[in-house]
């Protein structure tokens, strides 16, 4: 049976099948009028497959008349920017109001909702917040670090970000400072260790915020362990759903230690349409790669489920007891390698990642990224289900990148996929995971995971 796209909101609970969903949620607004609208009823189901994302520049703009936001709507099956062609409408209660132009000002403060209709798509609802620009509007604003200890390579980093007093998120309209010292954006690393902890403040239109909090840099920042699970998988395969529940239950951890997803195989109907011709290729390409040296015969291309921990060529035998035999791989597994990661949609057909390898031992190995869609419907045993983390690509290959890593100094690392190349059902259906091989056995040393344009430190 074909696959069906569709966008998918985000959601905490995690099913006994693949139907994690994730948030589909972009903005497109318009300026032109002073409306005031604070709450929404989110987007709906699209048609006859036509998928549309909207997208904001900015998440939050001053009050003031002139700071504006500006949009784009795109068609994700043709990856079209139809920003032109889009009616865009302010919910507020029952009523809607249809905008113009793609801007969005006020002089009103408040969290607007919107979403927009093309053809009779209906994107996802998002907010933009309008914050206060008056002398004591930094009075309401609250400062917070991610985490309070960071690894003092300069790799690692914490997030920092400011809310206002309705819990709206309002970072971008923030400067940072570490001991006095601007921050550039909203991520401060160092290579300076100090037995006092960094205090990090913040002003917002030249007003100090009320709060600061303080963040530790020391070399004895402890990395944590995560396990990569690569499975090989396909629809209307008969113990997939053994797997299946597996995975759901390990990707229902938090913090999640084993990051798993999924390459469908060569008979699956998720690769049936052009939509996945490349991710098909992608698909044979690891099968050469897990398969070398391995009995496959004729499965290597056909056979699921195939469950490969770590990076080892040894498949495991589909059971349902696997889940806690992974967590304790990951548990247990070296700490002597983190990885940080964040990334961003320069254009509506780029997505362009980078990562901080940091490593407390010397080796050879290489870094991967795959781009994964948690956007994909297909058949599972006569049943329709939400296919988890589809492997859409790899950059720059299966095998990833030849890279030196050396104690104390962090590699960088950069990937772009371009989804002409390589579509999406949408990018906010995605995220990204990136890994680290040792060339001395070939093993996974560790893996991390982040939605596309989420930063996460070591």
């Amino acid at each position: 049976m074909p696959f069906q796209i569709k966008n998918l909101n985000k959601t905490n609970a995690i099913m006994n099948r693949f139907n994690i969903i994730f948030s589909a949620g972009l903005a497109l607004v318009i300026s032109g009028l002073a409306v005031s609208c604070t709450t929404g009823r989110g987007g709906q189901d699209n048609v006859d497959s036509l998928s549309i994302s909207l997208s904001s520049d900015k998440n939050s703009i001053f009050a003031d008349g002139s700071d504006a936001a500006t949009f784009t709507v795109v068609n994700n099956s043709s990856r079209e920017d139809i920003t032109d062609q889009a009616q865009i409408f302010c919910v507020s209660g029952d009523q809607e109001t249809e905008l113009t132009a793609p801007k969005f000002s006020t002089e009103t403060p408040g969290s607007y909702s919107f979403y927009a209709k093309y053809n009779e798509a209906i994107s996802k609802e998002i907010s933009v917040t309008a914050a206060r620009v008056d002398a004591d509007a930094s009075s309401q604003y609250t400062l917070s670090a991610a985490k309070n200890m960071i690894y003092n390579d300069g790799g690692d980093f914490a997030i920092l970000t400011l809310t206002d007093a309705e819990g709206n998120d309002v970072t971008e309209l923030g400067q940072f400072y570490a001991d006095g010292e601007p921050v550039e954006g909203n991520r401060f690393s160092t290579t300076k260790g100090s037995f006092s902890p960094v205090v990090i403040s913040a002003t917002v239109a030249g007003s100090p915020v009320k709060n600061t909090v303080e963040v530790t840099a020391t070399s004895s920042y402890g990395f944590t362990s995560r396990a990569l699970l690569e499975e090989i998988t396909r629809t209307n395969c008969e113990y997939c759903p053994i797997m299946i529940r597996v995975i759901s239950e390990l990707a229902s951890d938090n913090p999640e230690t084993v990051i798993a997803y999924n390459v469908h195989n060569t008979v699956s109907s998720v690769y049936e349409s052009w939509y996945s011709e490349k991710s098909q290729e992608w698909s044979r390409l690891f099968c050469d790669f897990i398969n070398v040296g391995a009995n496959a015969g004729d499965k290597k291309y056909t056979g699921a489920p195939r469950s490969f921990l770590n990076r080892s060529k040894d498949d495991y035998t589909a059971s349902e007891n696997l889940a806690q035999t992974f967590r304790n791989a990951a548990i247990n597994g070296a700490k002597d390698v983190a990885i940080a990661m964040w990334s961003s949609t320069p254009d509506a057909n780029t997505i362009k990642l980078n990562a901080t390898v940091g490593t407390k031992k010397d080796f050879n190995g290489k870094i991967v990224a795959v781009l994964t869609d948690n956007g994909i419907e297909a058949a599972q045993n006569g049943e329709m289900i939400n296919m988890f983390r589809v492997m859409k690509a790899y950059y720059p290959g299966v095998e990833g990148q030849a890279a030196a890593f050396a104690k104390g100094k962090p590699q960088h690392f950069e990937a772009e996929f371009n989804l002409q190349e390589t579509p999406v059902t949408s990018i906010e259906n995605c995220e990204l995971i990136v890994f680290v091989t040792d060339d001395a056995d070939g093993l996974c040393e560790n893996v991390q995971v982040a939605h596309v344009g989420e930063a996460k430190g070591y």
